[in-house]
């Protein structure tokens, strides 16, 4: 269990390192109040002003009201406003600076580091206070959530993604990992699928990788150029088909065109429901007719 000595910081560090702690321990129960924002902003600015001038250890900052406000976009008006509040608390020191031997001179701040420690140890001891009812209060939703999905006579909702077998870009070659499986594009009923089509795209792949892994089949480019090859030799085949059914075609339709100009130039006079009739007499239309 922490003590009070580890919750307060040692003032012998840079101020900037203290202001952190300050500021990771939520800034204490007062500081933290929206009355005290524009405080928080200007002590944070003169840290990081002290730890640029390397004078952190003595947490002094020589600077002006005009350079803090360029520096944190507050008007000069919010600037005094933050210091004397800074002043009052008893975080800073503040020399206000003037005319001087005739011309301007500017302000001298002292961030009391003594301070800054004694309300980071009040701050990290009310801070721990505000996690652990943080995490009651977000506890006590998650079980007033669960109860209400789950407790009402209804089955928790299964997803059905597809659990990955291993990472699709790994940094480790493994030659156990499976090769991955593809899906027709035409989403046809005949086409193989699963562990049949895995064993197809294998029939397609190089002896030997040549993307230096030890397998083709655990080569994501080499799956990929299989994957392209079958693919065109699905297209192939299917044109090839295609081709045929209309050379098919364009045969059937010039016999029936020479069946029709037979009929109709020997029996011009007959009607087409009288046809069969003359097909059983005539063996040169039963011919043309069983072509």
């Amino acid at each position: 269990m922490s003590t009070a000595k580890t919750l307060r910081p040692s003032p012998r560090r840079d101020v900037f390192d203290l202001v952190n702690c300050l500021a990771r321990a939520g800034w204490g129960e007062e500081l933290r109040k929206p009355a005290h924002r524009g405080a928080r902003v200007i002590l944070r600015d003169l840290a990081d002003a002290a730890y640029d001038a390397h004078t952190g250890l003595s947490g002094q900052v020589t600077t002006t009201a005009n350079q803090i406000a360029d520096r944190t976009g507050y008007s000069r008006t919010w600037v005094y406003e933050a210091l004397r509040k800074l002043e009052a608390l008893g975080i800073i020191r503040w020399w206000r600076g003037g005319i001087k031997d005739g011309g301007p001179s500017p302000s001298t701040i002292t961030i009391v580091k003594t301070a800054i420690c004694d309300l980071v140890e009040v701050a990290r001891t009310w801070h721990d206070q505000v996690l652990s009812d943080r995490a009651r209060k977000t506890i006590e939703r998650i079980n007033r959530t669960v109860k209400f999905r789950f407790c009402r006579g209804k089955k928790p909702a299964h997803t059905s993604h597809v659990q990955l077998a291993g990472t699709p870009h790994s940094y480790v070659r493994n030659e156990g990992v499976p090769a991955p499986s593809f899906s027709a594009s035409d989403n046809s009923s005949d086409q193989p699928k699963g562990q049949e089509m895995n064993a197809i795209i294998e029939s397609y792949l190089p002896p030997e990788c040549s993307h230096g892994n030890r397998l083709p089949r655990a080569c994501n480019r080499c799956q990929s150029a299989a994957w392209q090859t079958l693919q065109a030799k699905r297209k192939e085949e299917e044109a090839g088909r295609k081709r045929a059914e209309a050379k098919t075609m364009s045969i059937e339709a010039h016999k029936a065109a020479q069946f029709t100009e037979y009929m109709e130039t020997t029996y011009p006079d007959a009607r087409k429901a009288e046809w069969p009739e003359i097909i059983k007499n005539d063996p040169r239309a039963g011919e043309l007719a069983s072509a």
